[in-house]
């Protein structure tokens, strides 16, 4: 069945939404302010339709420089920044109103991204193989790996250790990942920051000889090379639990707003470095002085080390252990004193304290979790600091909050340009007992 649908706004994965007889049609690869021709995959509550035929495009499409468009999994390239900017913004207002009916003006015009090309500092690829190995991305929603030679938003430095790597690992004949000899590459990771680079090889136990060793060490870009054992079948997760260090060091470090920053393979840290450096000032000067923070969700503890100077006790709470070795490193390196480290949850370990004045959280994407949400709600902290990468979750979040603290001021940013990730962050007050 086939009918003309005129998109009117965007939906959360980037695609086009119009109406059919009063349901909500979802069209990938359309923006709004686009007619299209399209024909039904199904009608229920919602309809999903396959794009046919533009009949009018939306003036701020572009040509995508990236020859993977149609197949990879940026699907804002094909419209101007300034246009990504402004329906990413729509989104978050969107689903603000929706969960937690917080008004479009009180929220802030997104700050944008000035490297929309190869920001990206971290890639984890998966390692196929046709004839010889090669890299690539998940077609999105398959399980079809397709081959990339080249991604736009990587890192440049990341990309040419990317393809140093593979060709080494084509000439010492190392083989894909094979679940039933449990031996081979599975994933390729690199992550590269200040200009240094850590590679890790997940997959099988092997043993990898010395000279392929030696060889990759001998690229002056690369100075920490481990393998990361992860033979699960089912696994969801890239890394196994056991890792090894074959060779350069231990860490990779580097520096941001002045602080010496160590990394392990493993641990969490933005994906891209100069836009963090603007949400980790924005967060420090939206906190007041006060006697102790705590923040949830602290990876390897950049923000806590910040805080130091606000508060004269932080509190850095994360679940990841290999995060809080990290972060005591850090802070050890830093000679921050007035920081304490936690490995735990969140939410559990928040609602042992009575004293905290301000919360700082940065949790993942599913959000903070009614055990954190039952802490907060029964604490006396003044102040919070919410840091989202996901609009539905923080709406939802913010519903339950606003039952004890007003909303005083959300501040979108653009982290992932041409995807359709926004982070926000928003501010948030106790009310008086008497407001409440």
């Amino acid at each position: 069945m086939k009918k003309i649908i005129k998109c009117v706004k965007m939906g959360i994965n980037g695609e086009g939404i119009g109406y059919f007889e009063k349901k909500p049609v979802f069209i990938d690869g359309v923006f709004p302010n686009e007619t299209v021709a399209v024909e039904f995959d199904r009608i229920d509550k919602f309809a999903k339709a396959k794009l046919k035929k533009f009949l009018h495009v939306n003036p701020e499409r572009i040509n995508s420089k990236c020859k993977y468009q149609e197949k990879c999994s940026c699907p804002l390239m094909t419209l101007n920044y300034s246009a990504q900017l402004k329906y990413k913004r729509e989104v978050l207002c969107e689903s603000l109103y929706k969960y937690a009916g917080i008004q479009k003006e009180k929220i802030d015009e997104i700050i944008g991204n000035e490297n929309i090309y190869n920001y990206r500092n971290q890639c984890k690829l998966p390692i196929g193989f046709d004839g010889g190995l090669y890299t690539g991305l998940y077609k999105p929603n398959t399980n079809d790996l397709i081959k990339i030679d080249e991604c736009m938003i990587h890192d440049k430095k990341l990309e040419n250790v990317k393809k140093y790597v593979l060709k080494l690992l084509i000439k010492h004949k190392i083989k894909s990942f094979d679940i039933k000899s449990k031996k081979g590459i599975r994933h390729l990771v690199i992550r590269c920051l200040n200009d240094k680079c850590q590679v890790t090889l997940v997959g099988g136990d092997n043993e990898y000889s010395e000279a392929f060793i030696q060889e990759i060490l001998n690229n002056k870009d690369i100075v920490s090379l481990y393998k990361n054992i992860n033979v699960n079948k089912k696994s969801v997760e890239i890394f196994g639990d056991k890792e090894v260090i074959l060779g350069g060091s231990k860490y990779l470090d580097f520096n941001i707003n002045n602080l010496n920053v160590s990394l392990s393979p493993k641990s969490f840290f933005q994906l891209n470095k100069n836009q963090a450096e603007k949400m980790y000032r924005i967060v420090f000067e939206l906190v007041k002085p006060c006697n102790k923070i705590f923040e949830a969700y602290c990876g390897v503890g950049v923000m806590s080390l910040m805080l130091a100077k606000k508060a004269e006790n932080v509190i850095g709470v994360e679940s990841v252990e290999d995060a809080i070795l990290n972060a005591k490193v850090n802070a050890k390196n830093n000679n921050i004193k007035n920081v304490e480290f936690v490995c735990g949850d969140a939410g559990k370990v928040l609602s042992k304290y009575d004293d905290i004045d301000c919360l700082v959280v940065d949790p993942p994407r599913s959000g903070l979790d009614n055990t954190m949400i039952e802490s907060i709600l029964k604490s006396n902290i003044k102040q919070i600091v919410y840091v989202s990468c996901n609009p539905s979750t923080l709406g939802k979040n913010l519903n339950e909050l606003k039952k004890s603290y007003k909303i005083k001021k959300i501040i979108p940013i653009d982290f992932f340009s041409h995807t359709v990730h926004v982070e926000t962050i928003v501010l948030l007050s106790k009310r008086d007992k008497k407001s409440i």
